[in-house]
């Protein structure tokens, strides 16, 4: 039913999006998230009608992957976890030498 999980990091955002499979077009399907930080569930996002996510993270280097949950009409869950993010990698401070030319 759920063929990924495509996730974006831009900023300090990650915008997760449940990619169904053919056999799952229902209108009334429903969808929940888990946010997970360095391997531990940091946000429970509850049910709703979106297929789309976003969650504000830290500014502090992580490992973050999300958890998608979609139910059916008929009750049944079935869920994915996303690829591993590595945000807010370090990033040395270089010097800008360009105006010294």
């Amino acid at each position: 039913m759920i063929s990924d999980v495509d996730v974006v990091v831009c900023e300090n955002k990650i915008t997760a999006k449940v990619i169904l499979g053919h056999d799952a077009t229902n209108a009334d399907t429903e969808f929940a998230y888990y946010v997970y930080k360095n391997k531990q569930r940091v946000h429970v996002e509850w049910y709703s009608d979106s297929k789309i996510f976003q969650y504000e993270f830290a500014e502090e280097p992580a490992l973050y992957c999300i958890q998608a949950f979609v139910r059916t009409p008929t009750g049944a869950v079935i869920s994915k976890v996303s690829q591993d993010i590595l945000v807010n990698k370090v990033v040395a401070d270089v010097p800008d030498y360009s105006r010294l030319k």
